[in-house]
């Protein structure tokens, strides 16, 4: 009863974000060029975070049981980010403890946890995702329409396209991915000009043209 009273404090929790704030922080400065002593003392402080967060986990574990502590969603979160800080600290491989590391970010989201501002913004988010479906099928109908127009209209545009850097095997009308991957390039703004010009087509006879 003593643990939970500890946890359920609000300094505590502060103390938490506290921690979780300074290890991003401390991700953030890792550099490429860095030197030998400056990359052992990130590393070092990155275990000392690491340690820390298992601590939590397991004085929560002695609190509140398995049983209560898995049925909170943001423990259940936080279980498993630590998990992942296990296999970053024992792992001691270069390209996967650097992905491990990278998934640790993800404690970040904790903080909204703390925020009942983010917290309402996160709520209100989730339970727009019905409308968001529905827009964002319309959407994909959409660009799937402009796709197969761009195949039909646009499929032998190497055959009257000056712009070789425009027109590329990635960017298309020769295919229905190449031309989808055109389509999103179109609907991202990119390049869209350069695009436009090279699918622009001259024409003696106004009445054929397109």
């Amino acid at each position: 009863k003593s643990l939970i009273n500890l946890l359920q404090r609000e300094a505590s929790e502060w103390t938490i974000m506290f921690f979780i704030f300074a290890n991003t922080l401390v991700m953030m400065m890792e550099t490429s060029d860095a030197s030998t002593q400056y990359e052992q003392v990130l590393v070092n402080l990155n275990l000392v975070f690491s340690i820390i967060f298992i601590l939590e986990a397991a004085v929560k574990l002695l609190a509140y049981f398995p049983r209560n502590y898995f049925n909170d969603g943001w423990n259940r979160f936080d279980f498993v980010i630590t998990l992942i800080t296990l296999v970053d600290i024992t792992a001691n491989l270069e390209a996967g403890a650097s992905i491990f590391r990278v998934l640790r970010l993800a404690r970040l989201l904790k903080m909204i946890q703390g925020a009942k501002g983010m917290r309402a913004l996160l709520n209100t988010l989730i339970s727009s995702l019905p409308a968001i479906y529905n827009v964002s099928s319309l959407m994909c109908l959409v660009l799937y329409i402009f796709t197969i127009l761009g195949m039909h209209t646009f499929g032998d545009i190497e055959e009257y396209s000056s712009l070789e850097e425009v027109v590329n095997p990635f960017i298309n009308f020769r295919s229905f991915g190449t031309s989808l991957m055109s389509m999103v390039a179109v609907f991202t703004g990119t390049n869209v000009n350069a695009l436009m010009e090279a699918t622009y087509r001259i024409c003696e006879d106004p009445v054929t043209c397109i």
